[in-house]
């Protein structure tokens, strides 16, 4: 897939359904996937995140491409260490 501009497509991390402390978690609440992925393509306008990086982006900014989401590259938050 060649993206174009200035969109990135993310890679959804899992969903959790047990925390470190061990609780099992079994409300749909918990099955909503967090707003945040590993960068797997860019755009040639993308300047500010590489192929990658894990990001934090708007929960409504995405669009679903199968098992990934693509997003503007100024729908990212946050890039996290």
């Amino acid at each position: 897939m060649k993206l174009m501009r200035n969109l990135i497509l993310i890679k959804l991390e899992d969903v959790k359904d047990t925390w470190d402390g061990g609780i099992i978690v079994k409300t749909e609440r918990a099955k909503i996937p967090a707003p945040q992925g590993e960068v797997v393509a860019i755009g040639p306008d993308v300047t500010e995140v590489t192929i990658g990086q894990t990001v934090l982006f708007g929960k409504f900014a995405a669009q679903e491409v199968g098992d990934e989401v693509l997003i503007c590259e100024d729908d990212v938050l946050a890039v996290i260490s």
